[in-house]
């Protein structure tokens, strides 16, 4: 896995827990436990050193994690797939929401969906090991700020 954060290579400081590893309060350490793992432990609550993280799906419906949402210090949307665009949905969605923390996308992600992930307001991009890095940081570099600013047109 390469974790991307503004065009560079970042360490990685959440761990990844399984539904079977859950336990209730969650053990010290940084944990990204996917949501319906997550809900189907109970909704296990961070015991004293320990924090959460939760991925989400594309079709996942915050308005349940609304009173959670401030206290999330990460939260993580899954591309299922690279044709499934409904990641890019829900990061407005959570920010209505009141979410104002970083949003890091992670799943089935190609190079040339790195530019709009970016311009859509992902802090950070989970890429799988197969992606060359030399790549991606080009596409950033060429692609990554095209699209912030509104396009004039000329006038007649």
């Amino acid at each position: 896995m390469l974790l991307l954060e503004e065009g560079r290579t970042a360490a990685d400081n959440w761990q990844r827990l399984a539904a079977e590893g859950l336990a209730n309060p969650l053990p010290a350490g940084n944990w990204l436990i996917p949501r319906q793992d997550w809900e189907a432990a109970g909704r296990p609550r961070p015991a004293k050193g320990a924090r959460l993280a939760l991925e989400l799906e594309g079709d996942d419906d915050p308005e349940g994690l609304a009173d959670l949402l401030p206290q999330l210090p990460l939260v993580a949307v899954r591309f299922p797939v690279a044709t499934d665009g409904r990641g890019f949905s829900l990061l407005p969605w959570l920010r209505q929401l009141g979410y104002v923390g970083p949003v890091r996308a992670t799943g089935d992600l190609r190079v040339d969906q790195l530019s709009a992930l970016r311009r859509a307001g992902f802090a950070s991009i989970e890429l799988s090991d197969d992606v060359d890095l030399e790549t991606a940081q080009r596409c950033l570099q060429r692609f990554g700020q095209l699209g912030t600013t509104p396009v004039r047109r000329a006038e007649r």
